[in-house]
């Protein structure tokens, strides 16, 4: 047998149940057709070309216990372990991890709306660190929608949306921040205010959309959210779009147009966004001076569920809708294929990773 190392991607789907009848213990396993018995939302590729994938076993929404799992593709091997804060398994309504070398930092919502962070150790995982609305407007907040990332300084940086997160609610809805890791507590800044003010005929509204993205940039981490201004006044109305890079709450910087993000990455000099709009995906960029268009009109798709991964410059990402899937590759949509098991209209997840695999 001839065998050569070959660059693959790998796109892991919240409904594609991959890995199934797993043990919900340690011991690997080889299978002809493996599927994951759980609602998969974040994986990443460690060192060794293996896939570490987090998911949530039982339902996401009332929440369900924290697992992480590894996948080698070369084996066709599997193995989990749960998550755990001290000696109680994590339960979570939503995750997200980012790896440093190979050690996984989770970010996930806890049932009573907190996000919190843990980490691999040698023997483990370590104890979580929790973060908390802000409880403005003398109202008692909730979180959603955690991603995380290792940024270009070696933090960690974790962004989110909290129901009271900004004072002035006068709209009710929930703002995007943005926090850091220091001193092992966390710093919090709203990097989209969500308000607006109405005294007939004039007024106006910011608006911040669900997901949040966030990836590594010198110096530290940007966070990627669409946003919207409306503006009324006597004879007429007016709405504008964004897709927002947001270091802090200080730096914003706005590109224009009314793109559905789904997914952020960075290599160190640039982040790079994977957007939806008009019936085609996007990929626009900032290098934390300006934003620009990457590549446009990538591929002409349904915007449901979408991941993006890096190699340099080169840029990969997957993309599923009800049982069709996309794959594009630096440069080429190479396939569109039929799912097996159709996603999970509760469960729009999905990540795209890059393995070595022997082949």
């Amino acid at each position: 047998m001839i065998r050569k190392n070959l660059k693959r991607l790998f796109c892991v789907l919240i409904s594609l149940i991959l890995f199934s009848l797993i043990l919900p213990a340690v011991p690997a396993r080889a299978d002809d057709d493996l599927t994951i018995d759980g609602f998969v939302f974040d994986a990443e590729t460690l060192s060794d070309s293996t896939i570490g994938v987090l998911f949530v076993r039982g339902t996401p929404s009332e929440g369900g216990e924290l697992l992480y799992g590894n996948f080698d593709p070369a084996e066709n091997t599997w193995r989990e372990i749960p998550v755990t804060n001290g000696e109680d398994t994590v339960t979570a309504k939503e995750a997200a991890f980012s790896l440093s070398g190979d050690i996984a930092h989770i970010a996930y919502t806890s049932v009573d709306g907190k996000i919190g962070y843990l980490y691999q150790t040698d023997d483990g995982w370590s104890d979580a660190i929790f973060i908390e609305s802000n409880n403005c407007n003398n109202k008692t907040g909730s979180l959603s929608d955690p991603d995380i990332t290792i940024g270009g300084d070696g933090g960690i940086y974790i962004c989110y949306f909290d129901t009271q997160g900004a004072e002035d609610e006068y709209y009710a809805r929930s703002d995007a921040m943005l926090a850091s890791l220091k001193d092992g507590s966390f710093t919090k800044s709203v990097v989209i205010n969500a308000t607006g003010w109405f005294s007939s005929p004039d007024g106006n509204r910011t608006d911040a959309y669900a997901p949040i993205k966030i990836a590594p940039t010198s110096g530290g981490a940007t966070a990627v959210v669409r946003s919207s201004f409306w503006e009324k006044w006597y004879n007429g109305n007016d709405t504008a779009y964004y897709a927002n890079f947001c270091k802090s709450a200080g730096e914003v910087s706005r590109f224009d147009g009314n793109y559905t993000v789904f997914a952020a990455a960075g290599n160190g000099s640039a982040v790079y966004a994977l957007v939806h709009k008009s019936g085609a995906y996007h990929v626009i960029s900032y290098n934390g001076t300006s934003n620009s268009v990457m590549e446009s009109a990538l591929a002409e798709f349904g915007a449901y569920a979408a991941g993006l991964t890096l190699d340099g410059t080169n840029i990969y990402y997957a993309a599923a809708k009800d049982s069709s899937l996309l794959f594009y590759l630096a440069g080429e949509a190479v396939s569109k294929d039929s799912i097996e098991n159709p996603i999970l209209s509760s469960h729009n997840k999905l990540a795209a990773v890059l393995s070595d695999s022997i082949l």
